[in-house]
């Protein structure tokens, strides 16, 4: 009888001190609940004071592209031998030389602009002594959307698919004796472009000196007019078909350019 009066007695105690345990970690959780919002509180308080011009904490958030400097460079080594190429080539001699060696860096800042510039520290096809540093990119870009951008310095003119392509991604050695006949290189002078409806459509539109590369002097005082147009009609995973069209024009010639 003692011992079932006995266990009854310490079960009302275990549920009593279970009960008071329960409680606690509520009491507990609503206290750690209110310390919470009130932290919430202060912050936003600290931030529209921040806001208004009055002391406070406030929070910028960046609204574009972080500010970033990227380097890189190019090392292409050659050697010819047998018969001499075309034109570009001054004899048919056996030789080792360095086809490019490029330096460049590329920043961007100011969350839609973009600046680089880079340097050519080889010789060209033809053969030559004391080679010394040119430039060969130079420019500022202002991005604000895809649909347009404006570019300012020494580039690539817009004109021609070859041309346009960049060293690493040339399918030969050396670019075809036509298309370093018919295009114009790079240029000093301004450019807009861009791409439009979901980049099935782009366009690039640039007026330049028309002299050539790393001159900053103008032979009259009108700018040559080149342009590029290009259209992916059909896309697949696989495959992009892509056509373009590229005229250029000056005071003295004028040409156009498909495909």
């Amino acid at each position: 009888m003692y011992k079932k009066q006995l266990m009854a007695i310490l079960l009302v105690l275990g549920m009593a001190g279970g009960m008071a345990s329960a409680d606690d970690a509520a009491a507990s959780t609503e206290a750690r609940l209110q310390n919470l919002e009130k932290e919430i509180s202060a912050l936003k308080e600290s931030q529209n004071a921040g806001k208004e011009g009055k002391p406070g904490h406030a929070i910028t958030l960046a609204a574009g592209r972080e500010s970033a400097l990227k380097l890189g460079g190019m090392l292409q080594i050659q050697v010819d031998g047998g018969d001499k190429g075309d034109r570009r080539f001054n004899s048919d001699n056996t030789r080792f030389y360095l086809r490019r060696a490029r330096l460049g860096a590329t920043a961007t800042f100011s969350e839609n602009m973009e600046a680089r510039v880079e340097a050519e520290f080889a010789g060209t096809l033809g053969e030559a002594n004391a080679m010394r540093a040119q430039l060969t990119d130079g420019y500022i870009q202002w991005s604000p959307t895809d649909e347009l951008y404006a570019r300012a310095g020494q580039f690539k003119t817009p004109f021609g698919f070859e041309q346009l392509a960049a060293d690493p991604r040339l399918y030969t050695i050396e670019r075809s004796l036509g298309n370093d006949r018919l295009t114009l290189s790079r240029q000093i002078g301004a450019q807009i472009g861009g791409n439009v409806t979901d980049k099935r459509l782009n366009y690039a539109l640039g007026a330049f000196n028309g002299t050539s590369v790393n001159s900053s002097s103008n032979d009259n005082s009108k700018f040559t007019l080149v342009g590029r147009l290009g259209a992916v009609p059909l896309a697949t995973e696989k495959k992009e078909p892509r056509a373009r069209a590229s005229p250029w024009a000056s005071t003295d010639i004028c040409r156009t350019m498909i495909g």
